[in-house]
């Protein structure tokens, strides 16, 4: 360089620019591709159970949420689009660095300790898989209206999934616009069949009261009297129960009990049923509630998802069939 004053120049902007660049370089390495994105497997949980607090991080949390809601046979398509609704799960009801406690949280998940006695000799192959379906996906999340949608998901429907804005009567919910899932008929326990005795049926009934506020009622037999359900025959033990109404997919949305009128979803938790699609029929001396599907039938099935996925369609197009006129965005 011929001319010292542009030499001089050029030393100094080494010295106050690039020397501290390369300096940096030489501590700490080359910064990650992407590192000014947010990705949410560099932030943390604390997961409490068994009298100790656990930091994972987001990746291993959602994770474990896989491994406790949906089969770790399933598709890859289909794992990924139970990732997103997962991750959004997270992002609109826990959030990072929360302290989540395991048995109570409303978010189902395995520890890998659980995951090792579940899947034995399997767990690593089974681990990097649901692993996989997580860190493909990113940051996605499903989006309607510009928030985070509800991500609702159940195992099976009883052939339609449920309309949202029929089922909650709020317009926001337009995003869970019912669709056919006929696939949903050849599941595993698609049909299921719960039967009770009278005393089975006095104890739920117990149940319910105390959940819904249904009063007892004092009831006179030939034999005693007693509150709850009548010894007299199951044609006085089914005349307790009046389903006032269906949805157009067939689940009970409002069922009177004693003279009371509870909710479909709550009467099914209670009493344990599969769905709240059931049929109730004289049993023996008690009765039988015949049940259809697998769940409470909002959302993504998990069984029609699978069966997408095996047809070849995407993650984000199983999303877009279940879930309508949403996005799917980081």
């Amino acid at each position: 360089m011929k001319n010292p004053m542009l030499r001089d120049v050029a030393a100094v902007f080494v010295i106050l620019f690039l020397l501290p660049y390369v300096v940096t370089i030489l501590a700490f390495g080359f910064p990650e591709k992407n590192s000014s994105r947010s990705n949410s497997a560099e932030q943390s949980v604390y997961i409490s159970y068994d009298g100790r607090q656990e930091k994972i991080t987001v990746t291993q949390y959602l994770t474990g949420v896989l491994a406790a809601q949906i089969p770790v046979d399933y598709q890859m398509e289909a794992l990924k689009a139970h990732a997103v609704l997962a991750r959004t799960y997270f992002r609109l009801h826990v959030g990072k660095d929360t302290v989540i406690e395991k048995d109570t949280a409303a978010q189902t998940f395995l520890t890998k300790e659980q995951m090792k006695n579940l899947w034995g000799d399997k767990f690593e192959e089974n681990y990097k898989k649901l692993e996989q379906a997580v860190t493909d996906t990113g940051d996605e999340c499903l989006y309607a209206d510009d928030r985070l949608a509800e991500p609702y998901f159940h195992a099976a429907s009883a052939g339609k999934t449920r309309d949202g804005t029929e089922v909650f009567g709020e317009a926001s919910y337009a995003y869970l616009a019912g669709c056919d899932c006929k696939k949903d008929l050849q599941a595993d326990n698609y049909v299921t069949i719960r039967s009770f005795t009278e005393e089975e049926i006095e104890e739920y009934l117990v149940q319910l009261s105390e959940k819904s506020g249904i009063q007892q009622e004092t009831v006179q037999t030939e034999e005693s009297t007693q509150e709850g359900v009548s010894k007299e025959s199951s044609s006085a033990l089914i005349d307790l129960f009046q389903v006032l109404n269906r949805d157009s997919c067939g689940y009970v949305t409002r069922i009177q009990v004693q003279g009371r009128t509870v909710h479909g979803e709550t009467f099914r938790n209670v009493f344990g049923l599969p769905s709240a699609a059931f049929q109730i029929e004289e049993w023996e001396s008690g009765l039988r509630f015949v049940c259809k599907g697998l769940g409470h039938g909002l959302g993504m099935s998990l069984y029609s998802a699978n069966e997408m996925a095996k047809e070849g369609d995407t993650h984000r197009e199983i999303l877009q069939y279940f879930f309508k006129n949403i996005s799917i965005k980081k």
